[in-house]
């Protein structure tokens, strides 16, 4: 995967900003030496995709946080490596879900104190996502519509 993200092979249509993300998001990351090393990992995704699957037996839908802080001014992620880190590591449920192949769906739930918009995330079981869909439909019921952010309407956390 980190061959993949090269900016020079990557180009269009992502874009310098998305470009530069993923180069510095996976900046730390290390390939795999070994077919074993590889393998284990799979191995490990394995046990916890089994345990998921029987956490949502008893818990169909989870209702979690997109990101575990508040969300950042715009184009925060694009700092360098250490906010490109912060940025994807603040997203663990939304990597979680991604990484596991479960049906979810992440919906705005209005503005916060400074300006920046807020959500959850629904995550279903395997091949749930009618499930998620609907719950979807609930959130939006009983939420008003969030706008457009605009940079100069963001309060500076400092």
């Amino acid at each position: 995967m980190l061959i993949s993200l090269d900016p020079a092979e990557l180009g269009l249509p992502l874009g310098r900003s998305a470009t530069r993300f993923l180069r510095d998001s996976t900046a730390a990351a290390v390939p795999y030496e070994t077919a074993r090393e590889y393998a284990d990992a799979w191995a490990r995704r394995a046990v916890i995709a089994a345990e998921w699957r029987r956490l949502q037996v008893d818990v169909p839908l989870i209702l979690g946080p997109v990101s575990t802080t508040r969300m950042r001014e715009p184009d925060y992620d694009l700092g360098g490596p250490a906010a490109a880190d912060d940025a994807w590591r603040a997203l663990w449920l939304t990597v979680a879900a991604n990484f596991l192949g479960l049906p979810a769906i992440a919906l705005p739930t209005g503005m916060g104190g400074d300006g920046m918009p807020a959500g959850v995330q629904l995550i279903g079981p395997p091949h749930g996502e009618e499930v998620v869909l609907a719950a979807a439909r609930a959130v939006e019921a009983g939420v008003s519509p969030v706008g457009v952010v605009s940079a100069a309407s963001v309060v500076s956390p400092d």
